[in-house]
């Protein structure tokens, strides 16, 4: 997988095809060697045009619901966050990007006052 990171971080991609390309390599490991092996000029065209709709994925009220779940927040807590997500929705990237350290803060201290 170093390998694939290594290519990866070379081909100087956005963020968000970069890592729904690194997600892809981890859930499908049969597909490291043959990234590995790949032509650059062939790689050059599959990530991008793969991975493009990753952003659309990686920043979707599912996924915020995902993390926000895995938080064990309490109930009006919670339904504040999603509220304001569903609000805001520029807010969820910024919410995706957060450390757990960052999210916790937030959600405590901004959405609960």
């Amino acid at each position: 997988m170093a390998n694939c990171q290594q290519i990866l971080t070379s081909m100087e991609l956005d963020f968000s095809i970069f890592i729904g390309a690194v997600k892809f390599l981890v859930d499908k490991p049969a597909w490291r060697e043959i990234f590995v092996n790949m032509p650059p000029e062939h790689r050059a065209f599959w990530v991008p045009h793969d991975f493009k709709t990753s952003a659309a994925t990686l920043y979707s009220m599912p996924n915020c619901l995902r993390i926000l779940t895995s938080m064990e927040l309490d109930f009006n807590i919670f339904i504040g966050v999603v509220k304001f997500l569903v609000d805001k929705p520029a807010w969820r990237e910024i919410f995706v990007n957060m450390t757990p350290e960052q999210r916790t803060a937030w959600v405590h201290h901004d959405i609960n006052n």
